[in-house]
Formats: C-alpha cells, structure tokens, sequence
C-alpha cells in the first residue's frame, strides 16, 4: 500500500548530474563516487505504547499513547536536515526538486514510523521557497503477509525458547509492556532486584524509561535513585527479546531485512558497473523501529561498536554507502546514534570486512549469509521449528 504523504517544499531548479564525487582526504587525490545509500532510521521519541506512570504524564502527552511527542517531532526534522546535508544540498546525487524514481521511502506500518518518514523526507527536500512535493512512503497493514518490516505475530520458535528458558509460554497479552513483564520473570530478573517484585509490575518499566527519554524525569530524586538499575534491566530483556548472542533469533527477528539491504545495493552496484550511472531507487529510506535496527547491528556483527549493551535511541540512524572507487566497490557503515551525535564509521566491526573501512563490496555482500531470510514463507517455517538452545 502506497501512502503519499505532501509536504511543503521550495523547488531550486538546477542542471541534475547523476554523480557524487567526492575527494577523499588521505587518499592523495583520489575520488570515490557515491552510488547508492540505505539509510533506516527510529521514530522520534514517542509517548509510552500502553499506561503512563500516573495521572501527571496523561496530561503532558497530549497525542495519546505511543504518538509522538514534540520533541519526537522536532527530532524527525533535525535528522530530515542531516539527510539532505549529506545527500542533497551541494551534491549532485539526490535532485531538488525531488524526483520521485530516485529514491524509495518505506515505513513500518504504525502510526509514529509513518509520521517520521514524512518528516524526514519533507525536510530532505525543503528549500526556501513554497511549494508542494509528493514525498510517496510505502508501507503494509498489520495483517499484511509482508514481513520485512515486522515479526510474525505468531512465532512458536520464540515461545519454545521462552517454555526452554522458564518451563512457561507468555500466552496471550494485551499489551507489549506486559509480555516484557512475562519475560522479565522468565529470566529470573526478578529475584535479582529489589524492584518490580510483585507479579507482572515490570510493566511500568516501559512508561518510566520512556518519560525519562522524553526528559520528563528530570528532578525526580526517586527516579534518579532507581534509574541505572532500571535502565540495565530494561536492556536486559530487550536484548534477550530480539535475541542478542542467538544467531538463529537474529535471523528470524532481522533476516528479511538484511537479505533486503544486501539484495538491493548488489542492484545498484551491477547496474551503476554496467550503465555507469543509477537512475532509480539510489536513495532508500526505512523509517521503523528500536528493536530491528538493534537486530540488524548485532547480526552485522556491529552491535556492540554502535550500541554497547544499549537500545537505540529515539531518532538513531543507520547508514549503508555503496561507493566506486578507481578501481572497484566498497562499502561504508555508518551509526548515528541521536540527534546530536556525529555520525560514526562501524564498517570495521561488520562480519568479514576484517577491520577494514571502507570494505570491499564483495566481503560485506558475504557478510551474514547466517542471518538472512529470503521470504516471508522461510521466515514463518523457521518459526515453527523446534528450539534447540
């Protein structure tokens, strides 16, 4: 399903060339040519998914549970200004005014991911002057069978590891805070602490540490006092939930959209090798969410270089870099990891590219063929396979 989102923008019209080039320093004069990028990024910062902490947090999200908020907003747009930066302004790679066949914007199917690729792409293209420009973002229902963007809603694989890790399945929950609550005490973290004690109090953990990402618990002594505690186990059951150290839950939770990303810039590469230049779809931009940008850099094998034992911010993004050099293609991996963070090369750290940034294109497209899944019919077969963990 195509959604096309307008937005207000100025058209600086301009003679279009279909290249980058760029001289990089230390390289003694030599040129690289971007050819193509993916970029994914989060949403920005957003209301809890299902309860605020009390009555106070009700009133200050006044978009409703899991929208954004303002600063979520205004996150988007600095990240929709860094974009055209790097892209648009000053380089011939992306037109302004856009045309559309360059570039591919896609959305995970909620509402907060659809509202940041509108404002990432409306400000990539915004100039001084009024103006209209379609920026089109694609996207799935929830009861699409397309998966690239989302897990299964039914994953026995997941149950099985959780029954092999508690000697219970989570069942059916209303809300995404109370399946964590589940996994929290499947993980026998609540033996560990002092806090969330009682059955299914885990729950709160989400509001709070959102509140708190949203700067909303500044000041509060009593946050303060648990906040390290909470934020390290928050981690903890987020990263056992998407499979951090499990190869196999990699691959179920990410593996679509890796073959994706790999498939696609093997594309770019062939056709700028065989017509020396890339018309369409150079520029793909993925708006979703924490857990599968998380999946993603631990299944690189960067996950530790971008994250550490963190979650991804509100407004995180990732960049792939397909680049011509003299003689061959190469590869760079960038993580940029808030709003206010420069972006980082991690190209060292992926699987096969042996330390080396930029990396070969022929090593990276090697990468991960551990944590790829071709279609969604694969995917939802290795979810009904046993746990063997």
């Amino acid at each position: 399903m195509a959604v096309f989102l307008i937005s207000a923008t100025t058209a600086k019209a301009f003679v279009c060339v279909f290249t980058f080039i760029q001289t990089v320093a230390g390289l003694q004069g030599r040129t690289r040519e971007l050819v193509s990028s993916i970029v994914l990024f989060r949403h920005g910062a957003r209301a809890p998914v299902a309860n605020y902490s009390d009555e106070i947090m009700r009133t200050i999200f006044r978009n409703g549970l899991g929208q954004l908020t303002d600063k979520g907003l205004e996150g988007n747009r600095k990240i929709g200004r860094f974009l055209r930066q790097r892209y648009v302004e000053g380089k011939d790679f992306l037109r302004v005014p856009l045309l559309p066949k360059q570039v591919y914007f896609r959305s995970t199917g909620v509402g907060r991911c659809l509202m940041t690729g509108l404002g990432v792409g409306s400000v990539m293209f915004a100039g001084s002057k009024p103006a209209m420009s379609a920026v089109p973002i694609y996207t799935q229902e929830t009861r699409s069978k397309d998966l690239l963007l989302r897990s299964p809603k039914e994953c026995k694989y997941e149950n099985r590891r959780l029954f092999k890790k508690c000697g219970k399945e989570p069942g059916h929950y209303k809300t995404w805070p109370e399946y964590e609550a589940f996994v929290f005490e499947c993980m026998g973290l609540n033996a560990l602490t002092t806090l969330f004690k009682e059955p299914g109090s885990f729950a709160k953990a989400e509001p709070m540490y959102n509140e708190d990402k949203n700067g909303l618990k500044e000041g509060d002594t009593e946050f303060a006092r648990i906040k390290d505690e909470l934020y390290d186990l928050y981690q903890k059951v987020y990263a056992y939930n998407i499979g951090v150290g499990e190869p196999k839950m990699l691959q179920i939770k990410q593996g679509l959209l890796m073959d994706f990303i790999i498939k696609e810039l093997t594309k770019q590469k062939e056709k700028h090798k065989e017509h020396g230049v890339v018309e369409e779809r150079k520029f793909i931009a993925i708006s979703t969410q924490d857990w599968l940008i998380q999946a993603l850099l631990h299944s690189l094998g960067a996950g530790t270089e971008a994250l550490g034992d963190t979650i991804p911010e509100y407004n995180a993004l990732l960049m792939f870099e397909l680049w011509k050099n003299e003689m061959n293609y190469d590869i760079e991996v960038l993580y940029k990891k808030d709003v206010n963070s420069e972006a980082k090369i991690i190209t060292q750290s992926v699987r096969k590219c042996n330390g080396r940034s930029p990396c070969s294109f022929d090593e990276f497209a090697k990468c991960c063929d551990d944590y790829r899944i071709e279609d969604s019919h694969t995917l939802l077969e290795k979810c009904d396979e046993e746990y063997e963990g």
